[in-house]
């Protein structure tokens, strides 16, 4: 299993140049956001949605945010597309050929759509936990969403890989997981740990130099999205390739 972490490794100080490239992207899907920061808010180096502010959003704010997020998630679906494209030909010992950067505008409409879905999921979900359960929403809503996060997980993978239509990717992301639970689990350590660690690293730079707390949130944000991201989507792709036998 340590393979997967190793291959990431070595994968993203190989094609650094591509993989930094690719986390401009990243860095361009997290800040935008900021554009609609009446609603949204940064965390850990990540940006999540004050669900109990909708209600007092106007025409134009809900514009605004609906315009930030569409723009944050296909700048994020061409980052994710670049890095499996990288981790394919890697693994594959093969060229990135013409068509298959021809094809970035179909894998990216794919993964878009992925994300979209799983967000307005997400969305409404909140919202309905939010105005009409108990102070306990938080924690279903986390439950409804790890339940659901086998079914998206692995489908960008899916479909770069295998070149699967959407439900298909659907299918397979879910009977790797089921298949492979160590991979999906590993995944998760490494991600909580890595954001855990550099965000309190973050806030003892921020609290030594005696600057506002924001400087520090945005500091983590510049570094998750340049350095962290990549990483893990990185593992993320790695970890699916493993379920070709001859790839491991």
């Amino acid at each position: 299993m340590s393979n997967v972490v190793l291959n990431s490794i070595e994968t993203y100080f190989k094609h650094i140049v591509l993989i930094l490239f690719s986390s401009l992207s990243f860095f361009i899907a997290l800040f935008i956001p900021f554009f609609a920061s009446f609603v949204i808010f940064n965390d850990a180096g990540g940006i999540f949605l004050r669900v109990t502010n909708l209600a007092s959003l106007t025409a134009f704010n809900i514009f605004i945010i609906i315009l930030s997020v569409f723009f944050s998630m296909l700048f994020l679906s061409f980052a994710i597309v670049s890095i499996n494209i990288i981790i394919k030909h890697k693994r594959t010992y093969s060229k990135i050929r013409q068509e298959v950067l021809l094809g970035l505008e179909k894998y990216t409409s794919k993964v878009f759509l992925i994300l979209l879905i799983f967000a307005v999921l997400i969305l409404i979900i909140s919202i309905a936990l939010a105005f009409y359960t108990a102070s306990n929403a938080g924690l279903i809503s986390s439950i409804i969403f790890l339940l659901l996060t086998p079914l998206f997980f692995y489908a960008p993978s899916s479909i770069i890989n295998d070149d699967a239509k959407l439900i298909p990717a659907f299918k397979r992301s879910i009977a790797f997981i089921v298949k492979k639970p160590i991979y999906f689990l590993i995944w998760i350590v490494i991600a909580v740990a890595l954001i855990t660690f550099f965000d309190f690293i973050f806030i003892l730079i921020g609290n030594s130099l005696a600057v506002s707390p924001f400087f520090s949130i945005y500091l983590m944000l510049v570094f998750n999205s340049i350095f962290i991201l990549p990483f893990i989507v990185i593992l993320q792709a790695e970890s699916y390739m493993h379920r070709f036998a001859l790839l491991r």
